[in-house]
């Protein structure tokens, strides 16, 4: 109801349900934090899907009982600890409608400012992450950033000889931490702020992604700034994940504990957030800008060291562990595991996340959704944060293995969806995504490497790709239960995106010819 109060002294009044729930937000909310309920929240999602949202947990709410809720993110560095840019500032090339006077006939490439705005936000995040860990630890056993220990040698671990193949190291069940430290919980509830991480340790990081950055070649999709892209998806899935520490009262340690197995562990994990973090920024590391079929067929260098499989996938990860491996990253690592637990944890989750990327190897399509059927057919899912009668199911759930293979396929499918993240997202984004990997197909179809003009049936295809792939593992990572409103909001853009290239797909196809064209011909100009 809305109206107007008072003659003397006229006020416009808005009076309802919509207003209360909004009045109880603010009240219930936190100092200098925009408070949503779940409805809100889901709208956000759906129409302005850039932003970050993180959910709070199950809250008592004066004259509306126990609510979920969100908090509104200001800027992905609020969210994740660190430096002055904000989410805008790392985002707007990003999120930006295609700028035809940016793209070259090879790509369109990050100038030097660009680049350093990323590596610099991927590098706050990964010493927030890292700051977590050491919290962690230090409030569960006292155990110091780097220990004494592994000051002096390097860790054996790391000298004992890897697998001849990538393939024997994929895990069906990668075993996370087995039980949820009160003593973390109640830590982490500080400021992690409080924490110095050691200058070494700060300075290698940087190194490290920065030396990252410049192993990825200039490509239109694959680059960088597509990593970074991706690091962004992963980051967001892992904000709705319900963590412990935001539980607010209401919730006994039972319910904490219950949260915990409901997210698999995944949320109370910090090296298994770094992992997967550092896993979406590695995964494309020198990709060739042809996709492994290519790479097959011409019986390349790299395709013959790899035995025909997961080409790219493989030397991504190779470059980037070795890299890691460098004498000058030896505290970077010594901060990222202590011991042999932790070690083939971080080994494993981003072997697997790397390797799930491949998305074309039917091998690994197959045995994904064997384990997929195998963790959840069958199971009880929702897609919010359980409620009173869901957190005694999960209180009652079958055994850790159970639970752990379901933490290992959820997070395989997150750096997938996030490897497509721009075709759930708005349409401007998923334009000027699919442009770039338009042009990117162009251009080896250029150099002689493709034998078909993609323009022929690119929008045929990627109809196929929405309809066979991105919209079944949308519906997925719905189905999982684990993240909140955003899994229905990436089905649903995913929906949107595809209905829109249905209707218009075709006119868009023959504006990128026309623009790669126009690009290509200006080039050779240039050129001579």
């Amino acid at each position: 109801v809305a109206h107007v109060v008072g003659t003397r002294t006229p006020r416009y009044s808005i009076i309802g349900d919509t207003v209360n729930t909004a009045s109880r937000m603010e009240s219930s909310s936190r100092p200098r934090q925009i408070h949503m309920s779940e409805d809100a929240a889901s709208l956000l999602n759906q129409q302005a899907p850039d932003f970050i949202i993180k959910c709070r947990g199950i809250i008592p709410i004066k004259g509306k009982g126990h609510l979920k809720t969100y908090f509104l993110l200001r800027s992905m560095d609020e969210s994740w600890g660190g430096g002055s840019s904000s989410t805008d500032a790392m985002t707007g090339d990003i999120s930006n409608p295609i700028s035809t006077s940016s793209m070259t006939m090879t790509s369109t490439k990050l100038d030097s400012s660009s680049t350093q705005r990323l590596v610099n936000w991927n590098v706050n995040l990964i010493l927030r992450l890292l700051k977590q860990i050491v919290a962690h630890r230090q409030s569960a056993g006292g155990i110091p950033i780097i220990p004494k220990s592994n000051k002096s040698s390097t860790f054996a671990e790391e000298q004992s000889p890897l697998p001849s193949s990538l393939f024997d190291e994929l895990k069906e069940i990668i075993e996370m931490p087995k039980t949820l430290d009160k003593k973390a919980v109640k830590h982490e509830q500080f400021p992690i702020e409080s924490i110095t991480l050691p200058a070494e340790v700060v300075s290698q990081v940087k190194a490290f992604v920065s030396t990252i950055a410049c192993t990825y070649r200039d490509n239109a999709f694959h680059s960088f700034e597509h990593a970074s892209h991706v690091v962004i998806s992963v980051v967001k899935l892992m904000s709705q994940v319900v963590a412990p520490t935001e539980l607010d009262g209401g919730h006994d340690a039972k319910d904490i504990k219950t949260m915990h197995k409901f997210s698999y562990g995944i949320a109370s994990d910090p090296l298994t957030q770094l992992a997967i973090v550092i896993s979406a920024l590695v995964h494309d590391v020198d990709h060739p800008g042809v996709p492994n079929a290519t790479l097959v067929q011409e019986k390349s260098a790299l395709a013959l060291r790899y035995s025909m499989r997961s080409v790219a996938e493989q030397n991504s990860i190779d470059i980037s562990w070795s890299l890691l491996l460098q004498d000058s990253y030896k505290e970077l690592r010594q901060a990222i595991y202590t011991n042999q637990e932790e070690y083939t944890r971080f080994r494993a989750l981003l072997v697997n996340a790397v390797m799930a990327t491949d998305i074309m190897d039917k091998d690994l399509k197959v045995l994904r959704n064997q384990r997929w059927s195998n963790a959840f057919d069958g199971a009880t899912t929702t897609t919010t944060t359980p409620s009173s009668s869901s957190l005694n199911h999960y209180r009652n759930a079958n055994s850790k293995s159970c639970s752990d293979r379901k933490a290992t396929i959820v997070m395989e499918h997150m750096i997938q969806v996030s490897d497509v993240a721009h075709t759930c997202e708005h349409w401007t984004v998923y334009r000027k995504w699919n442009e770039r990997y338009f042009v990117e197909c162009c251009h080896a179809y250029r150099q002689g490497r493709a034998e078909h003009d993609p323009a022929d049936d690119w929008y045929p295809s990627e109809l196929g790709f929405l309809d066979f792939y991105v919209i079944p593992l949308a519906q997925k990572l719905q189905a999982c239960g684990v993240f909140g409103p955003l899994g229905e909001a990436y089905l649903s853009t995913a929906r949107r995106n595809r209905q829109q290239w249905e209707a218009c797909g075709q006119q868009v196809v023959e504006e990128m010819v026309e623009r790669y064209r126009l690009n290509y011909e200006n080039s050779n100009n240039n050129n001579n």
